[in-house]
């Protein structure tokens, strides 16, 4: 029987299959690498926000501030409003102080027209005086109790003016709260934007002051409210008592005192003048004349301190005219000084003064949010 013959090796498919296998093992080995590699590391949180921040929207900040700017005009004008009422509060208070006190009239008269009056005249003029002005503080006003209603008013004056002021900053905060705040830096902190509003006042207030002829002194640098009333009553109560004749030896000794007491001091000293030369002819005045002098007298010295010299006020009037209708450059420089010196010179009464002082803190206001919503705080261009 014949063996099988024996077939040759193939080499060729030997060589085809390790090839393949190898190829295999490092397919195998490449996927393996792959796979098990760490994953990539995270991107930095800056590239994230600034990416972030691309995708935002722009702001438009002029749109924006236009738009605050708008909001607040309701605003300033509430503002505006409650700080002339409670002007016109403080002069009502003074005013009622007066028309009360007309009650003791008619005990004035009697204790001026008395015996112990006559006795005091007889003796000399300067005890006379000294008697009726004592009568006065008796039974009409102390200068004690004028004193303190001046404080008190001037107090509560200032102590209304500054919630009104902190109340419309409330208010603004809240109505630009919506807005976008890196439009409206100024208003993103209610203490920095007191801050701020606090310092534009105190850089505007001199040249408001200016503008609208207002001389209280070195109190307007920081626009304390009471300071500044404190210096209008002054200034408003000297020109009347030196319109009425009060001597300045009684208004230089009453300058020593406090503000307060100094104006209450010029008040009485100028009652008592005006009812002095009525109660030395008492043998012509019944009592009840006398009565009604003294609150005719009241009457008088309440309207020029409240409402001024109605002659100062013709004079003003007149030379406003002037001022505004003069095609003369030098002389409507001239008729403007003169009306400068009459507002500064207290004699348009205590009302006129104290409006001129609401309208000095009505224009700081405006003008402190315009330079705060317009960041322009130091007022460029």
């Amino acid at each position: 029987m014949n063996e099988p013959e024996s077939k040759p090796f193939n080499w060729k498919v030997f060589i085809l299959l390790s090839a393949g296998i190898v190829a295999a093992i490092i397919g195998m080995l490449v996927f393996r690498i792959v796979t098990d590699s760490p994953p990539p590391p995270p991107k930095h949180t800056e590239d994230s926000a600034e990416e972030q921040t691309s995708n935002e929207p722009e702001i438009d900040v002029q749109a924006v501030q236009e738009e605050a700017w708008r909001r607040i005009q309701p605003r300033l004008a509430d503002a505006d409003d409650q700080t002339l009422a409670a002007t016109n509060a403080l002069i009502g208070r003074i005013e009622g102080f007066f028309e009360s006190r007309k009650s003791g009239a008619n005990a004035f008269a009697e204790a001026a027209l008395g015996w112990g009056s006559k006795w005091e005249l007889i003796k000399s003029r300067e005890g006379h005086r000294k008697f009726i002005a004592e009568r006065f503080s008796e039974y009409i006003f102390s200068e004690k109790e004028l004193a303190t209603l001046l404080k008190q008013a001037a107090d509560e004056y200032a102590q209304e003016l500054e919630a009104v002021e902190n109340e419309f900053l409330v208010q603004v905060r809240a109505d630009l709260a919506d807005l976008p705040p890196a439009a409206l830096p100024a208003f993103s902190n209610e203490s920095v934007l007191r801050s701020k509003f606090s310092s534009i006042v105190e850089t505007v207030v001199a040249e408001v002051a200016q503008d609208l002829s207002i001389d209280v002194g070195r109190e307007v640098g920081s626009f304390a409210v009471g300071e500044v009333v404190a210096v209008v009553v002054t200034k408003t109560l000297t020109a009347v008592a030196t319109r009425m004749g009060i001597s300045g030896a009684i208004i230089g000794t009453g300058a020593a005192s406090s503000w307060a007491t100094f104006g209450a001091g010029i008040v009485i000293g100028i009652a008592v003048d005006a009812l002095l030369d009525w109660v030395i002819g008492w043998f012509h005045d019944p009592v009840g004349d006398l009565a009604t002098r003294v609150s005719t007298s009241l009457d008088d010295v309440s309207r020029s301190i409240t409402t001024g010299d109605p002659d100062a006020w013709k004079v003003r009037n007149r030379v406003e005219g002037m001022a505004s209708s003069q095609s003369d450059p030098r002389l409507r420089t001239k008729a403007e000084g003169v009306l400068a010196s009459i507002e500064k010179g207290g004699a348009l009464g205590l009302k006129h003064a104290l409006v001129n002082v609401a309208e000095l803190q009505t224009r700081s206001r405006k003008e402190a949010l315009r330079r705060l919503v317009y960041q322009k705080e130091n007022n460029e261009n």
